[in-house]
Formats: structure tokens, sequence, C-alpha cells
């Protein structure tokens, strides 16, 4: 418009040997033509505006709702790496207390074996002399006792047989204490808010820095300390 326009110079100047009247006539048929070579150019600006008055408003909405939706997943990243953490710090307090009670059952378990062991050994002692005095009771006992053809045995022959009698089996006497199994590895939660294992996993797509950049700028987790993801992908 304003290179067209430069060739719509003012004509008001009254040039020589003309009267008012032709003066009149120049200047319409003058500027009936500048109407015609800048009237499309101005059309074409008037609908240009129009488009990007409309253009202008759609981009305002829809740059609205991408920053809504923006300031959403910032929010969801900064909620996933907050329960992510919570697990991971829950998982760990939980095996530090485990460990203990580990230990505690474990302490428990060697005192009372080797208490009962005691008794185990003291239960056999006794089983060996109860089956001697049962064998020198025979020779009290108003029953005759005989051999294993079926004869009749004397006094002196139970005696002598209890004396040589083999030490008794204590076998079934035995306490099977069963094997103690190896300490169970505790579970804990490999995934820490913002390690490379968690944004390889849980941002597949996209890029991985939008972990970190959520609702805070430095997200740490205090649980994962040195597992803190911080390398620009």
């Amino acid at each position: 418009m304003k290179v067209k326009g430069k060739s719509c110079t003012n004509r008001c100047t009254n040039l020589k040997n003309e009267n008012y009247h032709e003066q009149l006539q120049r200047l319409v048929k003058f500027y009936k033509d500048c109407k015609k070579k800048l009237g499309p150019l101005g059309e074409q600006m008037a609908k240009a505006k129009k488009t990007y008055v409309k253009n202008h408003k759609k981009h305002y909405i829809t740059s609205a709702k991408y920053k809504a939706m923006l300031k959403k997943c910032k929010k969801i990243a900064f909620l996933m790496n907050t329960r992510k953490c919570q697990s991971v710090t829950k998982l760990q307090t939980g095996c530090k207390g485990y460990g203990q009670c580990w230990k505690i059952a474990l302490n428990n378990y060697q005192k009372n074996a080797d208490m009962i062991r005691v008794q185990e050994k003291n239960m056999k002692i006794q089983w060996r002399a109860l089956k001697r005095i049962q064998c020198y009771l025979k020779v009290i006992d108003d029953t005759p006792q005989k051999d294993a053809k079926g004869k009749k045995m004397s006094n002196k022959d139970i005696l002598d047989g209890c004396i040589k009698m083999k030490k008794p089996s204590t076998k079934h006497l035995d306490i099977d204490y069963g094997k103690l199994p190896k300490k169970p590895k505790c579970p804990t939660d490999k995934m820490c808010p913002c390690s490379a294992f968690y944004v390889n996993t849980v941002y597949s797509t996209g890029p991985k820095t939008r972990c970190a950049k959520n609702l805070v700028k430095s997200y740490k987790c205090v649980s994962c300390k040195a597992k803190q993801w911080k390398k620009k992908r």
C-alpha cells in the first residue's frame, strides 16, 4: 500500500493555463485511477486483518490449553516422583527393621536349640539307664525268665546278660533341628525417582528431562541420594 500509494501524490497544484473546472476534472480522474489501483490492496489488507484476528484468538485458546495441559503434566510428574520416593523410603525403612528382626529370631533359635540339646543329651542318658534298670529288675521278678531257645534262665545268667548288654539305642530320641534357612534378601525398589532406570522405564517417549522439570525446580529424594538422576538427555 505504501509503495503503490506513492504514485498518488498531491495533485492540488494549479497547472499553467488551467481553470478551476479543468483542475477539478483532472483531480477526479486522477483519484479514480488511484482508487482502482489501491482498492484491491485495501480489500486484501482488510481480509488479512480479519484472518489474523481470527487465528490470533484461536492461537490464544490453543496456547492456553497447552499451558494448562503442561501444568497438569508437571503436577502428574511431581505426584509420580513423590509416590515413588515414598515407596522407596518405606521399603528401605522396612528392610532395616526386617534385618534387626532376623537377628533377634536367629539369636532366639540358637539359644533355645542349645538348651534343648542339653535336655536331649540328658534324656538319652536317662533312657539308657532305664533300660539297664529294667534288665536288673528281671532278677527279682517272680516270673521266670527264658532265653531265646525257651530255656529257663538263672539269676546269674540274667545278671551276666545285663552286664554284657549293648548300649541301648536312643535313635528314636534324636531331635531334628532342621536346616537354618538363608537370610532372605529384602526386596527393595530400584526405581528411584528420576534415576536412569526410572526415566527409561516411565518416560519411554519424549524428553527424559521432564522427570526433573516438574513443579519443583530441583527434585530430590533423600532415600535415593547418589542414585538421583541429574544428567541431561
